[in-house]
């Protein structure tokens, strides 16, 4: 119990976010994925992971399994996850979408922290290339 509160305060300022997002959004379906909690949201953009909770859109594996790697990341950024790995993320997503510094087909999950988070969440590369679980 005392490991969980500690962990939850490491990563307080996602959980906070997480928590908003959780209750802002709703969701269709919720269970618990490794010590995290994925929401399952229609409604929601894509994906999402700020501390324990994961807000995805579609319930795929492998998206719950590359979130799960963020939220490994979390636990190990603590307070500068968002200010490093979040920051990071979405500049390289606005980017990406931009046409700025990386094609738009350019494979998103090829840089860090993406392809960090989906070494972490245990997400590989088939010889085709696509990624599974």
């Amino acid at each position: 119990m005392i490991r969980h509160i500690l962990l939850y305060l490491w990563q307080l300022p996602q959980n906070l976010c997480g928590a908003f997002l959780a209750w802002m959004y709703g969701y269709d379906k919720c269970y618990p994925y490794l010590g995290a909690e994925v929401r399952v949201c229609r409604q929601f953009p894509s994906g999402i992971s700020l501390g324990n909770y994961i807000i995805v859109k579609r319930d795929d594996p492998v998206t719950v399994a590359h979130e799960y790697g963020h939220h490994r990341q979390s636990l190990r950024w603590g307070w500068l996850y968002l200010p490093t790995v979040g920051l990071w993320s979405v500049v390289h997503l606005l980017c990406r979408r931009a046409g700025i510094f990386w094609k738009r087909k350019s494979d998103y999950y090829a840089v860090w922290p993406e392809n960090k988070a989906d070494k972490l969440g245990g997400v590989w590369r088939d010889e085709n290339g696509r990624r599974c679980v």
